[in-house]
């Protein structure tokens, strides 16, 4: 429901129109440069192609487009890759058309991409690769995502170890039932939070930056997590006065 964009890492996608009707993917380019050995450039297996493909249907464009992707985050990193890729390729594409369409209103396309990657519709990743900042984006507002103010002074660190995890896997092996003592803390800490982000008021934002339902079952998957979000806290660097760090070890895709 909610999701942070990070600045200095990111994809890159060219486009260009074609006579050949539909989206279709020339190549995909990993971080070295060099093609890319594991990802698709058929076009129905691309999360960049597949959010283009729903943006040039929904606008009627007459011909198609050839998408070249060049990956700048890794793949299965917690970073937001699928989404990065989907957002970049409704960016690209959006540009070419004779009207383009309101930033905002990109958002529905690029879903379509990160749901074919993940599994499941969740904007925590787009919406914020898509409008930048802090973005307020759950379920049931979707389309309209809403960007969140963020305290002055705030920084973001992201430890981000050398394994993948796999998102759609990840995201089935959640516990179907939760406690209706987890889910009213759960929903008193993202109302401080949000609230904290409002007011401006770090010390709120400190003590309501907390995962009761999640991350307790998705941290397993990163060995250190435990060790390094420890290490944080007896460094005091959540407690530093005028400063947050968000530690994030993120095991979501």
């Amino acid at each position: 429901m909610l999701g942070l964009a990070l600045d200095g890492v990111g994809d890159r996608v060219l486009a260009r129109r074609t006579s050949s009707p539909g989206i279709s993917v020339a190549a995909v380019f990993g971080l070295n440069g060099e093609p890319h050995p594991y990802l698709s450039t058929n076009p129905a297996e691309n999360t960049a192609s597949i959010a283009a493909q729903a943006l040039w249907h929904a606008t009627g464009d007459e011909g198609g487009v050839e998408l070249t992707v060049y990956k700048g985050i890794p793949l299965q990193s917690g970073m937001g890759s699928s989404a990065a890729s989907a957002v970049a390729a409704v960016v690209a594409v959006n540009a070419l058309l004779d009207t383009p369409l309101p930033t905002p209103a990109l958002l529905e396309h690029a879903l379509e991409g990160e749901k074919y990657a993940s599994g499941g519709l969740h904007a925590d990743n787009v919406a914020p690769c898509l409008l930048g900042g802090l973005v307020l984006c759950p379920r049931v507002l979707l389309p309209q995502a809403i960007p969140l103010p963020v305290p002055a002074g705030v920084s973001a660190v992201l430890i981000h170890p050398n394994l993948q995890v796999n998102t759609a896997q990840a995201r089935r092996g959640l516990a179907r039932g939760y406690t209706m003592e987890q889910w009213l803390s759960q929903q008193g800490y993202l109302a401080g939070f949000i609230a904290a982000c409002a007011a401006s008021d770090v010390d709120l934002m400190r003590r309501t930056l907390k995962d009761v339902i999640i991350e307790p079952q998705r941290a397993a998957a990163v060995p250190c997590f435990d060790a390094v979000r420890e290490a944080a806290l007896r460094a005091g660097l959540m407690k530093q006065p005028g400063r947050l760090f968000f530690l994030v070890p993120k095991v979501d895709g």
